[in-house]
């Protein structure tokens, strides 16, 4: 997956150890997989990768392997997603090696999780153009929350956001922080089901080029994470210090989240451009910008106020958040989370 593990005496992200290159790979599923990846075949785009739909041939699989356990089952044939980091592409080759440790640690990581909330890793993947691993294998989904939203006008966006704290709660639990949260790292089933996506791909790509240059990213990012320098936390011989993401920065993000599913409209949605110091120094989205939030319920603004706290150690924890989100949800959809 893409994830961090947090440090045992406190939520701050800490980094495995774990090295090795992209050939010893148990989950790759290249030779198994038929892509076709020109450019005009791209199921979506944006940031930095691209996603494709892909065949993955599950009849050819070596039985026996535990990372491909949960492929064994069902169809010969499967139709997946591939998700290709477009930024390998374009990687120094100090920065590369640091992606490809990053990246084989925490797809590991994330293929041992299960739950009805995450999005599972089929599996990793090497593109024609790439000497090294740099694509993700996963079921494929219609579309991101946002997407659903404006496609399902009705739907119930407290039990979505409940479903999505399920997710969150199942991996505070163990330890392990997502990094990168918002609308468009939840995807969602047919059936309606909420899933967290994208795992630390902040934590892989490099969080100061991640944050700073895009936009959408910035305005769900917490204060301690965008006034991080990576580059000036380098050590010698490309390793690494312990990097800010952690529990708290996940609830900051889930906040924005909170607030753009109810409302609808993205934070800071109004202004042109938004500067990283200004988030630093405290700007927060403001109820008269987003009316749909007191139309549902104005209590939601002290929640949101609680996420967003400059220091992290002040925000609530993830099940303090779904307790309050549960006071919001009729009843029917709390009980259906809790069960």
């Amino acid at each position: 997956m893409m994830m961090t593990v947090m440090a045992e005496d406190s939520s701050t992200a800490v980094l495995s150890t774990l090295e090795g290159t992209s050939s010893e790979y148990e989950n790759n599923l290249t030779k198994y997989i038929d892509a076709d990846l020109r450019h005009d075949t791209k199921f979506e785009g944006g940031g930095q990768s691209d996603i494709f739909t892909a065949v993955l041939d599950c009849g050819k699989l070596p039985r026996g392997v535990s990372a491909f356990q949960q492929l064994y089952d069902g169809p010969a044939t499967k139709t997946v997603a591939l998700k290709i980091l477009r930024v390998m592409a374009n990687a120094d080759s100090d920065r590369y090696q640091i992606i490809m440790r990053r990246l084989k640690r925490e797809t590991g990581l994330w293929q041992t999780l299960s739950h009805d909330n995450i999005v599972p890793l089929f599996g990793v993947y090497q593109s024609p153009r790439s000497p090294e691993v740099d694509g993700l294998v996963m079921p494929l989904y219609s579309g991101d929350l946002k997407k659903y939203l404006a496609a399902h006008e009705d739907a119930n966006k407290l039990l979505l956001l409940l479903g999505t704290a399920k997710g969150i709660e199942y991996l505070h639990t163990k330890r392990l922080v997502h990094g990168d949260i918002k609308p468009r790292n939840i995807l969602v089933t047919a059936e309606g089901v909420p899933m967290l996506s994208d795992f630390g791909t902040s934590r892989i790509l490099g969080m100061k080029g991640y944050t700073t240059n895009l936009t959408t990213t910035t305005t769900y990012t917490a204060p301690e994470i965008l006034d991080f320098d990576e580059d000036d936390s380098k050590t010698s011989e490309n390793k690494e210090t312990p990097h800010p993401l952690s529990s708290y920065s996940d609830i900051y993000s889930f906040g924005m989240t909170i607030l753009e599913v109810i409302d609808g409209r993205a934070p800071f949605y109004h202004r042109r451009a938004i500067l990283v110091r200004q988030i630093v120094d405290g700007l927060r989205p403001e109820p008269k910008h987003h009316p749909g939030i007191d139309e549902v319920n104005g209590k939601i603004w002290i929640l949101l106020g609680q996420c967003w706290e400059r220091d992290g150690k002040l925000r609530p924890d993830i099940g303090k958040v779904m307790l309050e989100l549960q006071c919001l949800a009729p009843l029917d959809a709390a009980s259906s989370v809790e069960a």
